[in-house]
């Protein structure tokens, strides 16, 4: 058995990690949605080895540029 002050640490950490993945689902959504929309993207997603994570880490620079 853990002390109480240390299951009250780790249910708030427990928490936060359920908390921190409901966000990151969302922002997942987010850019699901934003590279269905986006001609490119459909392009280099049929190319193997290239996931959702990847189009939007390899295409973020000059996202960024054009905001900027």
């Amino acid at each position: 058995m853990l002390p109480d002050n240390e299951r009250g640490a780790i249910e708030r950490h427990l928490w936060e990690l359920d908390r921190l993945g409901e966000d990151l689902g969302a922002l997942d959504k987010d850019i699901a949605q934003m590279a269905i929309g986006d001609p490119a993207a459909k392009r280099l997603l049929t190319v193997t080895g290239v996931n959702l994570t990847r189009l939007i880490h390899r295409t973020s620079g000059y996202r960024l540029a054009d905001v900027a």
